[in-house]
């Protein structure tokens, strides 16, 4: 009877994720199209990135009352999502991020939002780019006034995530209300159903580079 000779096999490598929205081979970077919304259990608001776009946030956006006294930050929204496997981060991101504000009195309010990339090993954050809105006067109107922005979001370090990190996107409007009364905020559904007049989108799309491997 012929012997069984037990063959060594290579252990597999961890493999990247497989699904790519868009490759950039010149920056060897695949992009993954994340989407912000929040959900509510009982009376606690979670905010989640994921990259189904079938989902329906809870609140359809944020909003809140404007600051005076020199610009103020009324807005602090953390997205999380937790990798399950090995990636690493570099490369050119970017985010789309449908912003408004209303002021009763013409040129009342200004505001601007900052996009963040974090890395998070549930101690420590690790900001990896940044980027920022152009700054808005608003108009004399108390129905919200929506602007669509494209914010850069370069990651120039390559930055490892092992299994159990948390990818971070932290939204933060900022505003300075030198007159009347009014609000600033943002749109975050990722099915975009909802749309409101006078908005172009309602999604809040934060495009991730993974580092290829080639």
């Amino acid at each position: 009877m012929a012997r069984l000779v037990p063959q060594p096999f290579p252990t597999p490598q961890e493999t990247a994720i497989a699904t790519y929205n868009f490759t950039d081979i010149i920056e060897g970077s695949g992009i993954i199209q994340f989407y912000g919304f929040n959900t509510r259990a009982d009376t606690t608001l979670n905010y989640v990135l994921t990259a189904n776009s079938a989902l329906l946030s809870h609140d359809l956006g944020t909003s809140t009352s404007t600051s005076g006294g020199g610009f103020s930050k009324d807005i602090d929204d953390d997205y999380d999502i937790t990798f399950n496997r090995t990636h690493t981060l570099k490369g050119a991101g970017y985010c789309n991020i449908v912003t408004h504000q209303s002021s009763n009195a013409n040129e009342g309010c200004s505001q601007y939002f900052i996009i963040k990339l974090v890395h998070y090993d549930g101690s420590t954050e690790t900001t990896l780019a940044t980027g920022q809105t152009e700054t808005y006067l608003s108009g004399s109107t108390a129905s919200p006034e929506y602007k669509t922005n494209c914010v850069p979001l370069s990651i120039s370090t390559a930055k490892h995530f092992k299994k159990g990190d948390i990818l971070r996107v932290t939204v933060e409007g900022w505003s300075n209300r030198t007159s009347g009364s009014g609000n600033i905020g943002y749109l975050h559904d990722p099915v975009g159903s909802r749309t409101p007049t006078n908005a172009e989108d309602s999604k809040l799309s934060i495009f991730v580079p993974f580092q290829l491997d080639i």
